[in-house]
């Protein structure tokens, strides 16, 4: 699984807004599941909402890996086999006696 963080990058663009840089990196040994599915059918459009939740091993990884997880954001993204999942609500951290064992990440992919 690759998580996707994006912030602004140092120089502003030609308009004086700072484009967006994107910071990728890989962890390993997580579980993405689905949650819920809902089917919205409008004239023309067909869009499904898929839900998911993803646990990651935080206590398992370096401690810089684990600030990235972390740090992620209800904008940053999450792919999985080359899908895209848009991460809501941000990271929830498991804790311990000692520090996080574990965190959850809820997601959302839209089809159509």
């Amino acid at each position: 699984m690759t998580l996707v963080s994006h912030s602004d990058a140092a120089i502003p663009g030609e308009l004086g807004t700072y484009p967006q840089e994107e910071a990728t990196y890989d962890v390993t040994g997580c579980h993405h599941r689905p949650l819920t599915f809902k089917e919205t059918a409008e004239l023309e459009f067909d869009i499904a909402t898929e839900m998911w939740r993803t646990t990651i091993p935080i206590g398992e990884y370096s401690p810089s890996v684990r600030d990235q997880v972390l740090a992620l954001q209800p904008d940053d993204v999450i792919r999985v086999d080359g899908v895209q999942y848009s991460i809501i609500g941000g990271v929830r951290p498991f804790k311990d006696f000692t520090s996080s064992f574990k965190a959850t990440i809820i997601s959302k992919r839209h089809i159509g």
